[in-house]
């Protein structure tokens, strides 16, 4: 067996102590939402470590929304299927049989992240956008079965909050007519924090966060106004792929959310490293 060092037993109560004034500002607060992307939840080693995390906090009485992509593990499946994924704007196009694809994929994803995060808590409950959580209209642009959210059933998800559930939703939503769609994760996930006035939304995906030159991956963001945030999006620096992310914390810093982050899940307990530590990780972006 091994020991462990006086050193380490110091260290180890040093970590906590810095930890609880984070812990005392968030537990019993509005929720947390957390959108984690598909890129991350492909991999177990990652998937394990956040699922630690959540539940984590959960466990302290940090309330947390999860909301998950899955746009990887779809384009694999639409290939496997004689199907080339197109995406406009960084959003998918999304046909009728496109459709049928992204939600058996996006509800497969999550039941295998619910699995992973009752092995650390009973308390977790996955959920379809589209069983009357999300609701939405048709996208404007011709891009299919694409909604854009108009009314998030805010009260269902703070009811399981305030009983100690983990709600796990997977980006779907239906219409005024019960017709499916497929939601853009990162705008869900914006729509849920404003509506359950979030203290805070953490973007996960495989980036670090917000560079000053996003060709070169070059000089991190470590934190930046809103306002600076729109214009460096204004300036085209982003790729498509993080264009999403970054207008669904622009939209939820401008309908309320105080704060944003936008971290790296490859980094081992990156949400406790972002949390509950001085330094944190990634790119705040505040108002």
């Amino acid at each position: 067996m091994k020991s462990i060092t006086h050193s380490q037993s110091v260290e180890a109560a040093n970590i906590l102590v810095e930890a609880l004034p984070y812990l005392r500002k968030f537990a019993g607060k509005t929720p947390i939402v957390i959108k984690i992307g598909g890129e991350i939840l492909a991999n177990p080693e990652e998937v394990a470590n956040i699922s630690q995390d959540i539940a984590l906090l959960n466990s302290l009485g940090i309330r947390v929304i999860v909301i998950h992509g899955g746009g990887p593990q779809v384009s694999k499946l639409m290939n496997e299927s004689g199907l080339k994924p197109e995406f406009i704007n960084g959003q998918r196009v999304t046909d009728a049989k496109t459709l049928q694809i992204v939600a058996s994929g996006l509800m497969e994803i999550n039941r295998n992240f619910v699995k992973v995060l009752l092995q650390h808590t009973d308390k977790t409950l996955g959920l379809s956008g589209e069983s009357g959580i999300i609701r939405c209209k048709k996208h404007t642009n011709n891009i299919g079965y694409v909604g854009n959210v108009t009314e998030i059933n805010y009260a269902l998800l703070n009811d399981l909050c305030e009983i100690g559930y983990i709600p796990v939703i997977a980006p779907l939503g239906v219409d005024e007519n019960c017709l499916s769609y497929n939601i853009n994760a990162d705008a869900a996930a914006a729509n849920i924090a404003i509506s359950v006035n979030a203290i805070k939304m953490v973007v996960i995906s495989n980036i670090e966060g917000v560079y000053e030159d996003f060709a070169t991956k070059n000089q991190l963001i470590s934190e930046i106004d809103r306002r600076s945030l729109y214009e460096l999006l204004r300036s085209g620096k982003f790729s498509s792929g993080m264009v999403p992310k970054v207008e669904g914390v622009l939209l939820a810093l401008e309908n309320g959310v105080p704060y944003a982050h936008i971290l790296n899940g490859k980094i081992p307990h990156v949400i406790l490293l972002e949390f509950l530590t001085r330094k944190g990780i990634g790119t705040l972006v505040h108002q």
